[in-house]
């Protein structure tokens, strides 16, 4: 049996914090994988890391130095793992953002049918205050924010095959990350996957960089489309999402970046994005409406104030979506969009 440590980096919002442990926590049972969970405080805030002491009495709870910047938390949770042999597998989790409850069952499947080293979510779904892109479906929730899907079929077409998102052509804070590293595997420490502990907002930039350079040399590094893993928090205003407008944060970050990758990762300068290895057969789905009322329950918890309006046009893309590719439960979708 295989161990998994799950490792959900924080430095601020215990009310989010909250959440995104008893998303964790409350897990599907697995059949073989067995997982820990560890709170790994990544603060320069010493109030903090007594407020989660106090609340998580119970908890596994880490402290690790930090310099006010992501990177350098992401890099505690690995070098954490590493000390912590009995494990297996690391799940990285960033403490203001949520996992479905079936996330770990998913896992567990690609674990136990893959030899992964590394694995890269390429898409989640996202909740958020503002639907930006308005060809994306989305449902309204509690009436406090959007729950925002990310198909695969509709994601793939753009990021893998538009060279438009190419960082050795165009600036960082014009694109985004290739993904979302969530999971590694023991093996995957003789990589040195390292985050980039001077950027404000790019720390994930290089990593990624990395870990696309190993699957251009056919090393067990994988992407997934899944959108049945993670949920991102757009409405969190210290999410990376939200500071692309900051830009001296954006200049300090780009300047930084290009120093790093100087005379560095030649072989990727193509941007094929399709040479890493793809996971996406899984038997274990959500209908769409386990997907809303597991999302419904986060924002009740959160006790949001915030009012979002709903766009009916939109729901023309989803049932349409819906229709042509024939997914389950269309009867809640019709209920819910005409209630």
């Amino acid at each position: 049996m295989s161990k998994l440590l799950l490792g959900i980096l924080t430095s601020s919002k215990i009310e989010l914090l909250r959440e995104s442990y008893r998303t964790a926590v409350e897990q599907e049972k697995l059949k073989k994988l067995k997982y820990d969970i560890y709170i790994i405080v990544n603060t320069t805030n010493d109030d903090y890391y007594y407020k989660v002491m106090e609340e998580f009495k119970n908890v596994n709870i880490v402290r690790t130095n930090s310099n006010g910047k992501p990177g350098m938390g992401h890099n505690s949770v690995i070098n954490f793992f590493k000390y912590k042999k009995e494990y297996d597998y690391l799940f990285m989790l960033d403490g203001d953002d949520f996992l479905y409850s079936k996330a770990l069952q998913i896992i567990e499947n690609y674990i136990y049918n893959y030899n992964i080293d590394v694995l890269m979510l390429m898409y989640h779904d996202c909740i958020t205050y503002n639907i930006n892109i308005v060809n994306i479906p989305h449902m309204v929730i509690n009436n406090n924010c959007y729950l925002q899907y990310n198909f695969n079929s509709i994601t793939d077409k753009q990021w893998l095959k538009d060279k438009g998102y190419n960082p050795f052509k165009y600036p960082i804070y014009k694109l985004n990350t290739l993904g979302r590293i969530i999971l590694y595997s023991r093996k995957s420490l003789k990589y040195n996957i390292k985050y980039d502990t001077n950027c404000f907002l790019y720390d994930d930039f290089y990593p990624t960089m990395q870990c696309m350079e190993l699957a251009y040399k056919n090393m067990n590094v994988f992407r997934t489309s899944n959108s049945n893993i993670y949920i991102y928090n757009m409405m969190n205003e210290n999410s990376q999402t939200n500071n692309f407008k900051d830009n001296m944060k954006r200049e300090h970050d780009e300047l930084h970046f290009r120093k790093s990758i100087i005379n560095k990762f030649d072989i990727i300068k193509d941007w094929d994005l399709t040479r890493i290895k793809k996971i996406d057969n899984n038997n274990i789905n959500y209908t769409f409406e386990e997907k809303y009322n597991t999302v419904t329950k986060i924002i009740k918890n959160l006790k949001l104030k915030n009012k979002v309006i709903e766009n009916k046009d939109n729901y023309k893309l989803f049932i349409n979506f819906i229709k042509t590719n024939k997914l389950k439960n269309f009867d809640f979708i019709e209920k819910y969009l005409y209630k």
